[in-house]
């Protein structure tokens, strides 16, 4: 799920912020109360926020994490160090390339850094879901041979 904060995300006052996290926590339990767990709930990072954006307004609730590492090559995060922080309340990863466009074939992903997030994926079991993010045949074909290129690279296939 998407926690969209557009409207406080660049020009927040520390008051408002608080305000929309507030909010944020309130409806996430609410969904809880309608899902019956609210760690089924996945929160995805999105681009354009800044770092750390959501973790008010998720401190204390056993929500989920979506880790979309597409979206944090797209704003020039580390996704390591994001994985590392995430990884434990992580359920979902969502991998795609960056072109012209954002949700790319994984041939267009930076080659060291998805061997890095594939090695760690491999090294911790990450008993998760793994995604790639894209939208037409031919880039999940290329996306599949870039993953597979890589798993072998870094001797996990």
């Amino acid at each position: 799920m998407h926690l969209d904060g557009r409207e406080v995300r660049e020009s927040a006052t520390a008051r408002r912020m608080q305000r929309w996290s507030e909010q944020a926590s309130e409806a996430l339990e609410k969904l809880a109360e309608a899902s019956g767990d609210l760690g089924l709930l996945a929160v995805e990072n999105l681009e354009n926020y800044p770092q750390g954006f959501w973790e008010m307004a998720l401190e204390g609730l056993p929500t989920s994490r979506c880790v979309d590492v597409g979206h944090l090559w797209l704003e020039g995060i580390d996704p390591l160090a994001y994985l590392r922080r995430n990884l434990e309340v992580t359920r979902v990863i969502h991998l795609h390339g960056i072109q012209e466009r954002d949700h790319a074939s994984l041939a267009y992903a930076p080659q060291e850094s998805l061997e890095a997030v594939l090695r760690l994926l491999c090294e911790r079991r990450f008993p998760g879901v793994v995604t790639m993010e894209v939208f037409g045949q031919a880039d999940f074909l290329s996306s599949i041979q870039a993953v597979e290129e890589s798993l072998g690279r870094i001797g996990y296939l």
